[in-house]
């Protein structure tokens, strides 16, 4: 389990629904569809999951991947994903 503490589960635990109900793990690839723009910043500090995300709100899957590259920027995944890209960009099928 990550640390509670970091900015990075605060904002997994806004946007990102869990695996399962029983599970305390964020799912890889699916997100909440809620209206973030109606939520004031006072609301995302003192955030309170069970109060401001019902039971059934709706999710949305990632469409993609995407790779941050900001530290490293390239490694062997986001190369291989950079010569697939190419190769489908290359041919027409």
């Amino acid at each position: 389990m990550e640390e509670k503490l970091g900015c990075t589960f605060f904002q997994k635990n806004v946007a990102i629904p869990y695996e399962s109900e029983d599970s305390d793990e964020f799912s890889k690839c699916s997100f909440f569809t809620l209206n973030y723009s109606a939520f004031k910043t006072e609301d995302f500090i003192l955030w309170n999951r069970s109060a401001m995300i019902p039971p059934g709100t709706e999710t949305r899957s990632c469409a993609s991947r995407v790779y941050d590259r900001s530290v490293f920027f390239e490694n062997v995944l986001s190369r291989v994903s950079d010569k697939k890209r190419n190769v489908f960009q290359e041919h027409s099928w």
